[in-house]
């Protein structure tokens, strides 16, 4: 049986693969607080496994694009390497993160290195991961 794919569908899908790829570090910006807490960071685990487990069954399905059936893999990971950081923040700066995304606050400068190194390293290094095949 042959499939016809438009243009459209391939859009959607792309935005969708993109998007929940970002499902951890949207949290980081805007609600750092949720993985924080033991409760929802086991929820937001078990979400990002899920994207995982789902990444995987559609790679082996051929259906998609290849390149970014992949993409929901980088949440679970970016998730993963958020625990250490976090960890390494509270064990130097005897407090927890908060947000500083709309923030301008002086005092606020130790989250914002946080949140570059992440970026950097967190987010980064998962897309790096995934990208090269590796998970």
């Amino acid at each position: 049986m042959f499939i016809v794919r438009s243009e459209l569908l391939e859009i959607v899908e792309n935005i969708v693969f993109v998007s929940s790829s970002l499902v951890t570090v949207v949290i980081i910006n805007f609600k750092m607080e949720l993985l924080q807490k033991r409760k929802s960071f086991l929820i937001v685990l078990c979400i990002n496994i899920s994207l995982f487990i789902i990444s995987i069954i559609l790679e082996k399905s051929n259906l998609f694009n290849p390149k970014l059936v992949i993409a929901p893999k980088v949440s679970l990971i970016s998730q993963l390497f958020f625990v250490p950081f976090s960890v390494g923040f509270k064990l130097i700066f005897k407090r927890e993160l908060v947000d500083t995304f709309f923030s301008m606050d002086g005092k606020k400068f130790p989250e914002g290195i946080f949140n570059f190194f992440y970026w950097l390293f967190g987010y980064g290094g998962s897309v790096l991961l995934v990208g090269l095949r590796i998970t």
